[in-house]
């Protein structure tokens, strides 16, 4: 197995790295944890009319000055909130640091929280990470660092519901050169800390999209994103583990809609859903009162159980029912296992025929995953995780 040292990949990170830094920031200390890397995280001021009252939203109270003041949180946010409330140390990107910094006001513990901005997606931003994971290595015990890396379309400008007849290719392509960059600059960092930092072996949880598994009516652009965001995680996690000789954990978790973006409460988000779902094959209930959504909870619920067990954990102790439904992908047990049972046809002339006379959701059809549990977690290896919310059959 190739080793660290031969490795030819100094050539990525190296665009990142201005300035001489220290060697050796991680401890061997018994009293040392780990240091999670949150990106993405972002609040949106909370506005009853226009957000109403919905159970899956995601809420947090400001502190301090904020204290009146509701955000509703986004994935990235909700996930760091869960690991900031469990006593570890947490690392947290914002494009609007400013912004989250006043909202969590006195919910964090301030010695174990630091918060970064930027975009990613550029390198000299991405450069502020590692100095930013230096800087709190320097003033804490830190053992590994472990990343949950998210990024999100419809926050970057994004108009995802649009035809291909009514959007512009320059938008998909915009997509799909975005996040090639924003996995590009992660992953820089994932080889700076095994092979500058000797970290011994390297945990990615990547938060993306059912889009990444499926085509999908006027989701072209989204797509895009989300199909180039797990290409290029289960790129590297082949190459890194090759090329160093470490383990490498790469967890991809593809939610459905969430409560997370603005976005899904446009005026017309409604009728547009319904027209996808039956454009896709999957018609909803036209008569459904409300489109299924999970909360940022259900996402963050999942992602902090991925990324703080240990190898070997089984992460579904305690899992709520909600969360162990939303892991069929949208239907009951027994409705999928009827539709895995009837895609395989066996033919009589010896042939084999996949999907060909009961069409299934692709997103249900992904390699390497796990229904209705959560998969045992890998030291060494790619994992999916679909979450889907009962109803969201498209």
């Amino acid at each position: 197995m190739p080793t660290a040292s031969a490795s030819p990949l100094s050539k990525i990170y190296s665009r990142l790295i201005y300035r001489p830094l220290p060697q050796d920031i991680l401890s061997h200390s018994s009293a040392a944890k780990p240091l999670y890397l949150i990106t993405g995280a972002s609040l949106t001021l909370y506005d009853p009319q226009k957000h109403g009252d919905e159970p899956t939203h995601a809420t947090l109270h400001g502190g301090g000055e904020r204290r009146n003041q509701t955000y509703l949180m986004n994935n990235g946010a909700a996930t760091a909130l869960e690991l900031i409330k469990g006593g570890e140390n947490v690392l947290l990107h914002s494009r609007d640091s400013l912004a989250l910094r006043k909202a969590l006001g006195e919910v964090a513990n301030s010695r174990n929280l630091s918060i970064v901005g930027g975009d990613i997606s550029v390198d000299q931003d991405a450069a502020r990470l590692i100095t930013s994971i230096t800087d709190f290595a320097g003033n804490r015990s830190v053992s590994e660092v472990r990343m949950m890396a998210y990024q999100s379309f419809a926050q970057s400008s994004g108009q995802p519901f649009k035809t291909m007849i009514n959007e512009e290719s320059c938008e998909a392509e915009r997509a799909s050169s975005r996040r090639i960059r924003f996995v590009y600059n992660m992953a820089a960092i994932g080889y700076w800390l095994l092979e500058e930092q000797n970290q011994s072996a390297l945990r990615v949880v990547s938060l993306s999209a059912l889009a990444a598994h499926r085509p999908s009516f006027g989701l072209m652009a989204d797509t895009s994103d989300k199909v180039m965001n797990e290409a290029c995680w289960r790129t590297f996690h082949l190459e890194a583990n090759h090329l160093t000789g470490k383990p490498i954990n790469v967890v991809q978790i593809n939610p459905g809609i969430t409560t997370a973006c603005d976005v899904y409460r446009g005026e017309n988000m409604r009728s547009f859903l319904l027209e996808e779902a039956e454009a896709d094959g999957f018609p909803m209930d036209r008569g459904i009162a409300s489109i299924p959504q999970l909360s940022a909870h259900d996402i963050a619920e999942v992602a902090s159980r991925m990324i703080r067990g240990d190898v070997g954990d089984d992460p579904n102790h305690k899992l709520p029912e909600r969360i162990k439904m939303a892991l069929y992908g949208g239907y009951s047990p027994d409705q999928l296992k009827s539709i895995f049972k009837h895609h395989v046809q066996c033919n009589e002339d010896g042939t084999i025929e996949f999907g060909m006379a009961r069409k299934g959701p692709d997103h249900l059809y992904a390699a390497y995953t796990t229904y209705g549990k959560l998969p045992i977690i890998s030291g060494n290896g790619y994992q999916r995780i679909s979450l889907t919310p009962q109803g969201q059959t498209f």
